[in-house]
């Protein structure tokens, strides 16, 4: 049951990470774009933001991302952005040489993402974030999006 409780805190997490207003929603939609990019597959680009969310809402794991440099929640204790959370591995990856070092502090699925982020967060996320007047497409775009993510969060619960 300790398993599904963390999963219940992250599912709540999740929804406030996200929120409802549209610069929330063009953010999320920007991660999934990044992510489904790098993976091919938005059934794997889903799941590995879903890891990559549960990764970051490890205590263990934030403390780990502290040592480099990299903060998950800013001061209040909230989650920053995603996508903020993102760029900061990046510089840090980007000291290194790359981010397979990552390796070491989240898991396979996880990587996926923080790859993907490597490959095409430069170019994709302002392009993104700069959509003009296409919310009704936006909006479409990540409610199938949110759905297949809202199915797999409950393959989940349902499999834990």
């Amino acid at each position: 049951m300790l398993f599904g409780y963390e999963f219940n805190v992250f599912e709540r997490e999740w929804i406030v990470v996200v929120g409802t207003a549209p610069d929330d929603i063009k953010r999320a939609n920007a991660a999934m774009q990044i992510i489904m990019m790098g993976t091919k597959s938005a059934e794997i680009a889903v799941t590995a933001l879903g890891s990559a969310m549960a990764e970051l809402s490890s205590p263990d794991k934030q403390a780990k991302l502290m040592a480099i440099g990299v903060r998950v929640r800013d001061e209040s204790g909230k989650f920053r952005d995603f996508n903020d959370i993102m760029a900061d591995l990046l510089k840090i990856s980007e000291k290194v040489g790359n981010t397979d070092f990552l390796g070491s502090i989240f898991g396979q699925s996880s990587m996926q993402a923080i790859r993907a982020y490597g490959n095409f967060y430069k170019d994709m996320y302002p392009k993104l974030m700069d959509l003009g007047d296409t919310t009704g497409a936006m909006e479409s775009k990540s409610a199938t999006m949110a759905s297949t993510l809202a199915a797999n969060l409950q393959q989940v619960r349902t499999a834990f």
